[in-house]
């Protein structure tokens, strides 16, 4: 009764409460939606570039150790030697790409790498289980992939963290 009172003396008082509470609401909802739609973004873009980082180094130096004679083209069926420095260089060039996005990351720069040595693991996977049956490696070798890219990830991401935190005590 009190509201139909309300309504019929002041109805621009009922409703404009209402009206600047829905307006202030979708305003706070759009401009949450803008700054979280600019972290995933950001996100998905430090993780991106380190992804094509790796990609591209790990592609480059396979080419160029392949067209200087050092590695056979298109298979590893070499001596251990060898695949323990295919490994190195990857997991050097893993790292710096893995440091790269918890860099670009907007935040949480361990979780960003993380999950960069996550789709790491699973490319690998991926990549061990494909060429098992195709003599191109020893299984080892991909496996071997699979079990250092998170750890990789995790040191360049407590490697970020640690620079930072060294910077930011020498500012």
């Amino acid at each position: 009764m009190l509201l139909l009172k309300l309504v019929v003396k002041r109805p621009s008082f009922v409703v404009s409460i209402p009206v600047r509470l829905i307006t202030f609401t979708v305003l706070l909802i759009y401009l949450k939606r803008q700054i979280m739609n600019k972290n995933i973004f950001k996100s998905i873009g430090a993780v991106l570039a380190g992804l094509i980082f790796i990609g591209i180094t790990h592609t480059a130096i396979d080419a160029i150790l392949e067209s200087a004679g050092v590695l056979p083209k298109g298979h590893l069926n070499v001596g251990t030697g060898l695949i323990l420095f295919v490994i190195l260089y990857r997991a050097m060039f893993s790292l710096l790409g893995c440091y790269l996005t918890a860099k670009l990351a907007p935040k949480d720069p361990m979780k960003h790498s993380l999950i960069l040595g996550g789709i790491g693991t699973v490319l690998s996977a991926v990549g061990a289980i494909v060429t098992l049956n195709m003599n191109v490696a020893p299984a080892w070798y991909g496996w071997s992939l699979v079990v250092i890219a998170l750890p990789i990830a995790w040191l360049a991401g407590k490697m970020y963290l640690a620079r930072n935190q060294n910077e930011a005590l020498y500012q």
